[in-house]
């Protein structure tokens, strides 16, 4: 009885103890038992304890802590360190770790970390992988090598990116920059890279894609070198870019000698070289004359429907001759076979875009429809307006889209869609007929018309009375559909500028007569330039159509408008809106938008959609007028590009331009970019 009483009394003491060694977390003590944990439960926060080599240190690419992959036997994982070390950890140096696991921004990490060096070591085995390996979350923050050809170097304040196209698509990798070390000479030279991969990916947590943090060039093994000279390498013909080979594993740059046809400076080069003609992406901004010999080196790759090169650069050559634009019809240029030539062509005027960030003109030939681009910079030359049905002569390169549809379906050859015209300057585009009215045919119908009106006036009187219902009817749907092409964006289906700056002048009275507020949105699609570039117009299009609907979508309220207010930009106007509110439909338009991915696209990884908003309210007295009030939502539009993009930031004239903060939902990120956030950190 008295053991009884005894045990019955220690019971209380015992719970409470076996409760406490059952919360004792095991320590993890290798780097695979760290990073294979779910992110629940690192969560918990497992004590980690590694002895490992450091593979990757940098403590610039991400401005929240330093970014640190360790690796042994087992595997790597990223170590987030509480601070920055005295003396700046090395590559093959053996550090002890101490911290706990946490979930980190894609996968889990060890959080909190301290590092003490205890030591040197050689780097560990790296195991060759592709890009489609690295696109598979299992290889993430693991020590890996990959093999290619360096297609570009960029620095960017401390680091490098090298651009690497791999066997199954292209790469960037990263380094700290080496002081003295030549990067651009790596250009077209084929490497072997060890470093640890890091993922790219969305707000959902998904992969997007993949990157390769390096230590340095003491990583790298260059395989082949690239051509001391390349502009002193053999000249390849145009025709016979991307032709059958059955020994080539990577494509290295080639060496084009051709007479400049179109030069739009930093962004398109395109020339001839007697048999055929070829447009670059050419990064110079050096002028050249139309006419000019050059000589292009750059990377070639399939174009809409011909061959292109990419990371291209160029050099005068020295002399040169005109190159004589060929008269052909639109049916001829449809056909492809003078794609990127010079050409010159007549089409009559149906309109112009003036939404479109590059002068761009709509004209017919027969039952073609065709448009006519040139560069931005052209917009102030042009005529203010030339007058619809006039009859206009175009000189430019024939730039011939391909149908990807048809295409894949047909015997392999490539199926044309649409063609348009680039033209060089406000000379290329010549008036050679304008539309008239008032001729001797139009007189004599005329006149006809009213003899005729004139002896059957008594009969159509009565005709008249009972169509008059009938006419009503097609009268009101002719001024609807008139109505509708003066107000709304032909492209996106949204209201036009026009129909904005009407809105916003009518709502602007109306506050100055109540104590609503009214709230403004200004929306710029993020690196729309280079989606267009990289991707074509086609592309860019879609983005804009897809981006107006899911608007529309978003904002549901009679009273709101949704416009396109220029290029990529959208406005969004909330009447009776506040602060708060407006910056809830702001950041559920951010959220939205940044899961939008495009359809066709020409890169491994599908291309996504962010944006930067902008956003104002109003209210009696605190703007001087309507001008001010879209200036203010405009610097914050500009800020919010200036913070790094996707992402929304309110205007506030209390605050400095240079300290203002991003207002956002309490349960978000601070930064939606976290593709551009290293390893799992």
């Amino acid at each position: 009885m008295a053991l009884s009483a005894v045990f019955l009394a220690l019971i209380p003491i015992m719970i409470p103890v076996a409760q406490s060694q059952a919360a004792v977390l095991p320590t993890l003590t290798t780097t695979r038992a760290a990073h294979q944990l779910t992110l629940k439960e690192a969560a918990r926060g497992y004590p980690v304890h590694l002895l490992a080599v450091v593979t990757y240190y940098d403590p610039y690419i991400d401005p929240r802590h330093a970014a640190l992959f360790v690796s042994e036997a087992t595997g790597g994982v990223f170590v987030a360190l509480t601070r920055i070390p005295v003396i700046p950890l090395q590559a093959g140096e053996l550090v002890e770790v101490t911290g706990v696991s946490g979930t980190g921004d894609f996968a889990p990490i060890v959080a909190r970390a301290e590092a003490r060096v205890a030591g040197r070591s050689p780097l560990p085995y790296a195991p060759r992988v592709n890009l489609t390996q690295m696109l598979t979350s299992a290889e993430d923050g693991q020590w890996v090598e990959v093999e290619g050809v360096v297609r570009a170097s960029r620095e960017s304040g401390k680091n490098v990116f090298l651009n690497l196209e791999l066997s199954d698509g292209n790469l960037t990798a990263a380094a700290v920059k080496q002081p003295g070390a030549d990067y651009a000479s790596l250009v077209d030279a084929k490497v072997t890279i060890r470093g640890n991969t890091a993922p790219i990916f969305n707000r959902h947590m998904q992969e997007a894609g993949a990157r390769l943090l390096f230590p340095g060039l003491g990583s790298m093994t260059v395989e082949d070198p690239a051509p001391a000279h390349p502009f002193a390498t053999p000249v390849s013909p145009v025709v016979g870019l991307l032709r059958f080979t059955a020994i080539t594993a990577f494509r290295h740059r080639v060496h084009i000698r051709g007479n400049v046809t179109l030069l739009w400076p930093g962004r398109l080069l395109c020339i001839q070289d007697g048999a055929g003609g070829l447009c670059a992406q050419a990064d110079p901004s050096t002028p050249l004359k139309p006419g000019e010999l050059v000589d292009v080196i750059g990377f070639p790759t399939a174009g809409e429907f011909t061959p292109t090169l990419t990371n291209a650069t160029y050099e005068a050559a020295g002399g040169g001759r005109a190159v004589r634009a060929l008269s052909v019809t639109a049916a001829q240029a449809l056909r492809g076979d003078h794609d990127a030539e010079l050409v010159v062509l007549d089409g009559k005027l149906i309109g112009e875009d003036k939404a479109a960030k590059d002068p761009t003109i709509v004209l017919s030939s027969g039952k073609f429809i065709f448009s006519a681009v040139g560069p931005s910079e052209l917009w102030a030359q042009l005529p203010s307006a030339w007058e619809a049905g006039s009859t206009l002569r175009i000189t430019g390169i024939c730039a011939v889209q391909a149908d990807t549809d048809r295409s894949s379906r047909s015997e392999g050859f490539s199926v044309p869609k649409s063609f348009r015209i680039m033209f060089r300057s406000p000379a290329d585009v010549v008036v050679v007929q304008r539309p008239s009215w008032w001729t001797a045919a139009h007189a004599l119908r005329v006149l006809a018309l009213a003899l005729f009106i004139i002896v059957l006036a008594a009969v159509a009187l009565i005709g008249q009375v009972r169509q008059g219902r009938t006419t009503a009817s097609k009268l009101r749907l002719a001024n609807d559909e008139l109505f509708r092409l003066a107000t709304v964006d032909g492209l996106t289906g949204v209201a036009n500028r026009r129909t904005f700056d009407r809105e916003m002048e009518r709502e602007w009275a109306r506050l100055m007569r109540t104590t609503e507020p009214l709230s403004l949105l200004l929306l710029d699609v993020d690196h729309f330039k280079m989606l267009n570039d990289s991707e074509g117009h086609q592309c860019g299009d879609e983005c804009l159509v897809r981006v107006a609907l899911e608007l529309r979508q978003l904002v549901e309220r009679k009273t709101d408008l949704v416009a396109r207010y220029g290029g990529e930009e959208f406005g969004i106007m909330l009447a009776a809106t506040g602060e708060a509110d407006a910056m809830r439909v702001a950041n559920a338009v951010c959220l939205c938008l940044a899961g939008l991915g495009l359809s066709n696209p020409r890169s491994p990884v599908a291309p996504t959609v962010t944006v930067s908003i902008g956003v104002a309210t109003a209210v009696r007295g605190y703007f001087a007028d309507v001008a001010a009030f879209l200036a203010a939502a405009d610097r914050a539009l500009y800020t919010a590009k200036h913070l790094g993009r996707n992402r929304v930031v309110f205007f506030s004239q209390t605050e400095d331009p240079e300290e203002r903060q991003e207002l956002r939902d309490p349960g978000r990120d601070r930064d939606h970019e976290v593709a551009g956030r290293a390893g799992g950190a």
